[in-house]
């Protein structure tokens, strides 16, 4: 029963690392459209998709691991997702470059718990031998929602519009 309550975790996790990896590059196949519905430069394009979500992602996961190590790890990814899908649909929202920056760097804050947490959580969980193999697999869901995100961001942006899309990106992790 433990062997398959691990795996059940382990899959809830890596969709959470999928999830994950849909907003925080949803930005990048939509910036052509935001760029020209907006009137933004490549400057700001450029800020918009590293550094605006980059910085204040890299810098908050390490007070989020530590957090994650003393604290309840499920609510912190829940509250995570909350936060980030929010702020997704938020940049959806966004009418100027302010409003839009504003928007990737909480997407930034706010999806920095989950990859602490989600390996706190596989440490708890796996024996130092089935770690690496935990920790990959969980991992891979980077690339798997790296892959969806660009394709499904493209798809509705050409149906839908650009904002559309990160309506519908922002919307999943709220629901989950």
């Amino acid at each position: 029963m433990t062997i398959i309550r691990n795996h059940a975790v382990l899959l809830v996790l890596t969709f959470i690392i999928i999830i994950h990896a849909i907003d925080r590059l949803a930005i990048v196949i939509l910036l052509e459209d935001i760029k020209n519905d907006l009137g933004l430069t490549d400057a700001q394009l450029g800020f918009l998709s590293g550094f605006a979500f980059v910085v204040l992602y890299v810098a908050a996961s390490i007070p989020m691991a530590y957090v994650s190590d003393r604290s309840n790890r499920s609510r912190l990814i829940g509250a995570a997702l909350m936060v980030f899908g929010g702020m997704t649909v938020l940049c959806g929202l966004a009418q100027n470059f302010a409003q839009l920056a504003a928007a990737r760097c909480g997407v930034g804050i706010g999806a920095s718990p989950c990859v602490p947490a989600a390996h706190s959580i596989i440490a708890d969980i796996y024996p130092p031998r089935q770690r690496t193999t935990a920790l990959s697999i969980t991992e891979c869901g980077f690339f798997i929602g790296s892959f969806i995100g660009l394709w499904l961001c493209g798809w509705i942006a050409t149906h839908y519009g650009w904002r559309m899309a990160f309506f519908v990106v922002g919307l999943a992790p709220v629901l989950l």
